[in-house]
């Protein structure tokens, strides 16, 4: 049996993105502090609203595993709220208990929208947080007192009365709508964000989860106290809040009991739900829909050219397109990610690995404000750990070493994030021992791996072997390398997305490996070819020149058997579609293509024009293999609803090089 209902469905989807907000902020903080070894009071009065607010909604939603767990870490930040110094040089203590726990909700999180989902307990990390609160109330001595501070109850059971303000003081009533859902957890995000702002005097109900307060909040409401001067700017903030009716000065007297007023009546979570939660599928469904109209836009552009008699038509046109742009760059905006929501999952790997293998090091971002696409996001986080990991495991020597080498006993990683328009580039530096490419090229030979005879390669080529199926450059296994399943990987998931990966390298020295991806965008405006049947596009942006047969025939001609295009005095090779696809045609046109900093031309058999093509992501089984073979990154939808191929500069370039070599 399913643990959530039909009804809760619509809650649940409330509830896994405030609370994936909320770990994201609680992440943020015990990132920094791990990277400062100090939390202020404000980040532990951050942390503690968060515990807070993930607490009760979770009670509310029947988590009371995960509820209970949170209420343990909410104990131990009220010890550091109340006495921060508590926490200060003993940072290192409770940093692994902070990461367990946000693993172990975030886990939680995803596992919730599994069909047999179940509640995990989290016991161990719950053990861990009963020591530590032991500890920290008598920090003075190793063992704290025999059992820590009690938990308040969750069912929020306590009697409920109404706060006496004082002089200079001002208490607000807030009237819920009838049909908010999950109301003990909006009224603990509204008790956040009051209290991020304002000086929050007093509050009721106090314990804001459980049924009896769930049963106030719905009849009576909420009374919050204000001193007098924040009140009117307190009142404006929460007139603005969708999920209140009214906001009031409050009558002094004490409400009757909730038991009293209502009985034994038990409040009910409403199925109705007003709040939208989008997921990443829908914003991909919109993206699609969005590119479908961008490809009816560019027919009704070209309807309207063929019929200047018809001035309507023009303006509607003008009117459909630019409604169509501003809702492509809304669409578009909500697919953004920061580059700064990967830090905390980087920075815990380095935390973890420095420990292990005991090696400092100091790991720096640049880049964290840029955003990238969702879809972008998705692809390269994996690599990136993986990038760090090997910088870490391979790169930074032992201290000893790096001391006898005359280096700093901490090493350093960076990773940088750079916008090129089209692309974004990341680099990974590290201050290691680098790799010897002939010691790598030795290896490769030994274990049969090199394609050509050792003495063709050169070191760029050398260096491009560490990512071979299988291939290592540690001879043993050890927790985070040793099995040749690493670079490959990498490789892999950076070439299906049409990606591609540099290496520089000095032993001694260090190394840096870039990726260079290109930005995922759903429509583009777009050059359209033909090779043999196939009908292609390719981003404008990757479109140097176009040549007609007569231009193009006077710049071919071959070198050392490969067939080359002059152009500017410089010779660039000539990508053979014809013979990659397996069909028959003319080059007509030849068009010379950019991919990042490398050019080279394809031979096609006309070209149709510009135009704005819908991507549509391919089936998962032509993923891969599939994609470096043709330089197809996903199919397209023409604006007549014919179907198409886009094609990757990126891949065809490495078709290109392919098909030199065979040559």
């Amino acid at each position: 049996m399913a643990f959530f209902s039909e009804e809760m469905k619509p809650m649940l989807d409330t509830y896994l993105g405030e609370t994936s907000e909320l770990m994201a902020d609680f992440d943020r903080i015990v990132d920094e502090g791990e990277q400062s070894n100090t939390f202020t009071p404000d980040d532990i009065a951050e942390l503690f609203r968060s515990a807070h607010t993930i607490k009760s909604s979770s009670a509310a939603m029947g988590l009371n595993a995960l509820s209970r767990l949170t209420h343990h870490m909410e104990d131990l930040l009220g010890i550091f709220r109340e006495d921060p110094k508590k926490i200060q040089g003993r940072v290192s203590r409770v940093l692994g208990h902070f990461y367990e726990y946000s693993d172990f909700v975030k886990k939680e999180l995803a596992r919730m929208q599994d069909d047999d989902y179940q509640p995990a307990e989290g016991d161990s990390i719950y053990e861990e947080l009963t020591e530590d609160i032991r500890f920290f109330s008598h920090p003075d001595t190793e063992e704290g007192p025999e059992g820590a501070k009690k938990e308040a109850p969750l069912s929020g059971d306590e009697d409920i009365s109404l706060p006496k303000p004082s002089d200079g003081e001002i208490m607000l009533h807030l009237t819920f709508r009838p049909d908010v859902a999950m109301i003990n957890a909006r009224a603990m995000v509204i008790e956040r964000q009051i209290s991020g702002k304002f000086h929050v005097l007093a509050i009721a109900p106090k314990v804001l989860n459980g049924d009896e307060s769930g049963n106030f909040l719905t009849k009576r409401g909420m009374y919050v106290v204000f001193p007098e001067k924040e009140a009117d700017e307190a009142r404006k903030m929460l007139s603005k809040n969708l999920y209140l009716s009214k906001v009031e000065d409050a009558a002094e007297e004490d409400p009757p009991s909730p038991k009293e007023e209502m009985g034994e009546k038990k409040y009910e979570l409403s199925a109705k739900e007003k709040f939208i939660s989008l997921r990443w599928e829908n914003i991909q469904e919109l993206q699609n829909v969005g590119g479908g109209l961008l490809a009816s836009e560019s027919l009704v552009r070209k309807i309207a050219g063929n019929h200047p008699e018809i001035p309507e038509l023009k303006d509607f046109n003008a009117d459909f397109t630019r409604l169509l742009e501003e809702l492509i760059s809304r669409i578009d905006s909500m697919a953004l990610v920061r580059v700064s929501s990967l830090v905390p999952q980087l920075n815990r790997t380095v935390w973890d690995m420095s420990r292990n293998m005991d090696r400092e090091v100091d790991f720096q971002v640049e880049g964290q404000e840029i955003k990238i696409d969702r879809n972008l996001y998705n692809n390269i986080s994996e690599p990136l750990l993986h990038m760090i990991r090997n910088s870490l495991d391979h790169g930074i020597e032992p201290k000893e070493e790096r001391l006898a080498l005359g280096k700093s006993e901490k090493g350093h990683i960076r990773l940088t994030v750079e916008n090129q328009g089209s692309h974004v580039i990341f680099r990974i530096f590290d201050d290691g021992r680098g790799m010897k490419y002939k010691e790598i090229l030795a290896k490769a030979e030994k274990e049969g791996k090199l394609d050509k005879p050792a003495s063709a390669y050169t070191e760029e080529e050398a260096l491009q072997l560490i990512m071979k199926p299988g291939f290592s450059t540690s001879d043993h296994v050890t927790q985070y390398s040793g099995r040749g399943v690493g670079m490959d990987i990498v490789n892999h998931v950076v070439s299906g997305f049409g990606g591609r990966i540099f290496i520089r390298t000095k032993p001694g020295k260090g190394t840096e490996i870039a990726i260079d991806m290109p930005v995922s965008v759903t429509a583009v405006e777009s050059l359209g070819f033909k090779v043999g049947p196939y009908v292609c596009v390719l981003p404008l942006y990757n479109v140097e020149m176009i040549f007609s047969h007569e231009e193009g025939e006077e710049r071919i001609g071959s070198r050392e058997g490969k067939r080359i295009f002059t152009m500017r005095k410089r010779e660039i090779p000539v990508l053979d579609l014809h013979k990659a696809y397996g069909v028959e045609g003319e080059e007509n046109y030849f068009i010379v293509v950019r991919s990042i900093e490398e050019e080279f031309c394809i031979g096609v058999d006309t070209v149709t024009g510009q135009e704005t093509a819908s991507s549509q992501p391919i089936p998962k089984i032509l993923e891969g293999n599939w994609q470096a073979s043709t330089g197809i990154r996903n199919a397209i939808i023409h604006a007549d609803g014919s179907i198409g191929f886009a094609l990757n500069a990126v891949l065809l370039n490495v078709l290109c090089q392919k098909q030199g070599k065979e040559e």
